[in-house]
């Protein structure tokens, strides 16, 4: 909502100066400028776009309507705008508001660096409710229930590293994220062979972790659910679980 504010400087009456708030802090001189990676999403092709960030100390305006709260609330504004974005393209614009101190270019940037952090966090969530299925957990005891938390919080960073490199660099060699056990064993469940000398690309582990979760790719999108990729990254916990135990018996029976 462009809401009405006024801004800390004062008119010659004395008088806070009165506007809208997208106006106001659009007007402030720029602070820095950001590089945000837009990431593909439908019809929309992935790109990276420059982000100018101006902010402003700023008073916002009670409603008529909310006559019970205070007249004025004192808050900080971050205005993030595209402004020169590639042709046929909405540009990208936040406002935000915040407690956080915006008085340099490095505490402005920081505050965009923290709202894009929400995006990362809502992937978390997902990876630790619907693919770890830390809320499927039906345990009596709260300290349980505790415990089986924590421990999957730590598979759903596994997951979302894996998911996060993968878009970054298919390429990339998947011993950044796994074990020389891991691989090997995900290789010889998935190809059926011996495993090769060099790791193979990430974009092949994120496919064959999903593929021994049940995932087929009927859709052709190339996109894996939370549901394959945890219940895959079960599977080859429980084959490397049995290559440690035949190792310790090997040689006793």
């Amino acid at each position: 909502w462009d809401r009405n504010v006024e801004c800390e400087a004062e008119n010659e009456q004395g008088k806070a100066l009165g506007e809208q708030m997208y106006a106001a802090v659009g007007r402030e001189r720029q602070m820095g400028d950001c590089a945000v990676q837009v990431p593909q999403r439908g019809g929309r092709p992935a790109r990276m776009a420059t982000l100018t960030l101006r902010a402003l100390r700023i008073r916002l305006v009670r409603t008529e309507r909310l006559g019970t709260l205070p007249k004025r609330i004192a808050i900080n504004a971050v205005l993030a705008r595209e402004e020169s974005p590639p042709s046929e393209v909405k540009p990208l614009e936040w406002l935000l508001l915040t407690s956080e101190s915006i008085s340099i270019s490095e505490e402005v940037i920081e505050v965009l660096r923290l709202y894009r952090l929400r995006w990362r966090i809502e992937e978390f969530h997902k990876a630790w409710k619907s693919g770890a299925g830390v809320e499927r957990r039906r345990m009596a005891n709260v300290e349980n229930i505790e415990r089986i938390a924590v421990v999957l919080a730590f598979v759903a960073v596994r997951l979302l590293q894996l998911r996060e490199r993968h878009n970054e660099d298919p390429d990339a060699s998947c011993a950044e994220l796994l074990t020389e056990t891991e691989w090997k064993l995900l290789w010889v469940s998935i190809e059926k062979r011996r495993p090769p000398k060099r790791p193979p690309p990430l974009g092949w582990a994120y496919r064959a972790i999903a593929r021994l979760g049940g995932w087929h790719d009927s859709k052709r999108t190339g996109r894996v659910g939370w549901d394959s990729h945890w219940i895959g990254w079960f599977m080859l916990q429980e084959r490397i679980e049995g290559h440690e135990a035949a190792k310790l018996l090997k040689g006793s029976l």
